[in-house]
């Protein structure tokens, strides 16, 4: 498609004129106070405009009438980054009385990591504006999903979904040391050979995280105040405690291990690349493992490894032959999460969550 010309037009200027480039046209307003400029699609529109008072061509902000002013009572988010990965930092503002609410940065190696964003706006609804917590998660949800493929079919063409990623584009597996001299040591061998090594990256930092997140919450302050603003987050506010910044802590915190789920599915699997759903309710299975391990990690990883097994079940055998009838493949795919429902149901018992999870805190005068 060939690019559109424009003529830009100085009024005001190092040198006024009718310039056929930009680059021409900011040599000359570049580092001048007030300069006039503005851009047309012909060489005739643009002369006339030269000879012309500017104010005929620049106005002063559209009047709009009082349906169409923008909703006041909100909060404006903005992140910017130089580059990706490059000098990044993010802000929120009071859209009414334009105060600074928070502002983070500038970080030398940043990103714009969408999970950690869209963390900030769940922060933002259920703790700043005090809104509900399951009506905001399930929103973003669905804005997530539709924006994403939205996205991808504007970018690729593709029908939502990306192209594959191929070589080191994408995570490739790592042999442990000694997984091939001891794979044929019985039982041992085969567990460590091909249980435990073979796997990308994300996998071992996702286990990694399971002991530090038990460290974190057990053996620190931050985890201990962080516990105890999930109980009574009154208690924490009386000992100076900021409440609000220990929320968008945790919240953020959780963006960014999302993210890191998220890369593990489009760069660490063998579809390598984005397709439409391709969560497949695995947010939800994870909420799932979270209340079976009654909100403790190291339960929450034997949960997670119950479930990615039913997961496993189900895509070997895709329709399983056991004499009378075939199960059909649509149950199989359905197991893990109709075991799912009867595990909670049946045999996790009680699951008692943080007292102040999910409710909004509003600090007394």
């Amino acid at each position: 498609m060939k690019k559109k010309i424009k003529y830009y037009v100085v009024w005001e200027g190092h040198k006024s004129g009718v310039y056929n480039t930009w680059e021409k046209c900011k040599e000359q307003i570049n580092n001048y106070k007030g300069a006039k400029y503005k851009s047309f699609l012909s060489l005739k529109e643009a002369n006339n405009a030269l000879i012309n008072d500017y104010k005929n061509y620049i106005s002063k902000s559209k009047l709009i009438s009082s349906d169409e002013l923008p909703n006041l009572n909100s909060i404006s988010v903005d992140a910017a980054s130089s580059g990706n990965p490059g000098i990044m930092e993010y802000q929120g503002v009071d859209t009414k009385t334009k105060k600074l609410l928070f502002n983070h940065g500038p970080f030398k190696q940043g990103t714009n990591n969408i999970g950690e964003f869209l963390a900030l706006v769940h922060g933002l609804a259920s703790i700043t504006l005090r809104g509900n917590q399951l009506i905001s998660g399930v929103a973003i949800n669905f804005f997530a999903a539709g924006t994403t493929v939205l996205i991808g079919q504007n970018w690729f063409k593709m029908g939502g979904q990306t192209p594959a990623l191929r070589g080191q584009a994408r995570f490739q597996s790592n042999t442990l040391p000694g997984a091939e001299t001891i794979g044929d040591v019985p039982v041992v061998g085969p567990v460590y050979e091909q249980l435990i090594s073979g796997h990308n990256t994300l996998v071992y930092i996702a286990l990694a995280m399971v002991p530090l997140t038990w460290w974190l919450l057990n053996r620190t302050r931050f985890g201990l105040h962080l516990r105890a603003v999930g109980e009574n987050p009154a208690a924490v506010d009386t000992a100076g405690i900021n409440v609000v910044r220990l929320r968008y802590s945790a919240v953020i915190i959780c963006g960014v291990l999302c993210g890191v789920a998220g890369a593990y599915l489009s760069l660490g699997t063998n579809a390598a690349g984005f397709l439409k759903d391709m969560t497949a309710g695995k947010g939800f299975i994870a909420l799932a493992a979270l209340i079976f391990a009654k909100w403790r990690p190291l339960p929450a990883l034997g949960a997670c490894f119950l479930f990615g097994l039913l997961d496993a079940i189900a895509n070997k055998y895709q329709s399983l032959d056991i004499g009378l009838f075939v199960v059909p493949v649509q149950f199989m795919q359905a197991l893990p999460y109709i075991l799912t429902v009867v595990i909670l149901a049946g045999f996790v018992g009680k699951a008692i969550p943080p007292k102040a999870g999910g409710e909004p805190y509003i600090k007394e005068r």
